[in-house]
């Protein structure tokens, strides 16, 4: 079976500017969802930094000092999940993001950023649940369509893998491979080579 691969790796600094809190379809999240106090705002800053510059244990450390003093606050906790998925530790990336979606179900930064988490453990019956919501409160998502995509070419769904690729090349070309990719024909990547796909990293 032959393995395609998307030539789809962006570089984190990118990343951060395509998914920030204003993306469509999060607007009416409450304001006390995300907001920290001043010098709770000034340490997750801190922790975004290190997350930057790839010291994913520092940020790890730094949004865990910062949720002890704020465990329902929104940012953090969906910010802490994206760290424990870079650093692959995937069960504690869902505990987070999971608890984001409790406090905030209409979130699809975190929907979106969960799919992505089950389709790195191969859940991928979970993973189109979760892009699917995602894509429900934000259809202009190009990352949800791209997962989705992929994950439907996993389970064989041909038709549904070509037209979610298509959709996420629709709404952001940065997305587009030199060559684009026939879904249903392998697996597209492994959980292991997630680190090469595009990934909503975090909220600024």
């Amino acid at each position: 079976m032959r393995r395609i691969v998307l030539p789809i790796a962006v570089s984190c600094s990118i990343l951060l500017c395509h998914l920030a809190r204003s993306e469509p379809g999060t607007t009416n999240i409450s304001k006390a969802a995300m907001n920290l106090p001043p010098e709770l705002a000034s340490l997750a800053r801190e922790g975004k930094n290190e997350f930057d510059k790839g010291n994913y244990r520092e940020a790890e450390k730094i949004y865990e000092s910062v949720l002890e003093k704020a465990p329902n606050n929104l940012y953090t906790l969906s910010n802490l999940g994206v760290v424990y998925f870079r650093a692959q530790k995937l069960p504690r990336a869902e505990a987070m993001l999971k608890k984001a979606i409790a406090i905030a179900p209409e979130d699809g930064f975190s929907h979106c950023t969960l799919g992505i988490v089950y389709y790195s453990q191969m859940r991928y019956d979970e993973a189109v649940n979760e892009l699917t919501k995602a894509l429900a409160i934000n259809p202009k998502n190009a990352f949800a369509h791209q997962y989705l995509g992929i994950v439907a070419s996993q389970k064989g769904w041909t038709e549904v893998a070509q037209k979610e690729l298509e959709m996420a090349t629709r709404l952001d070309p940065s997305f587009k491979a030199e060559s684009a990719p026939t879904p249903g024909t392998g697996d597209f990547l492994t959980p292991l080579e997630t680190q090469r796909l595009q990934v909503p990293l975090e909220r600024k």
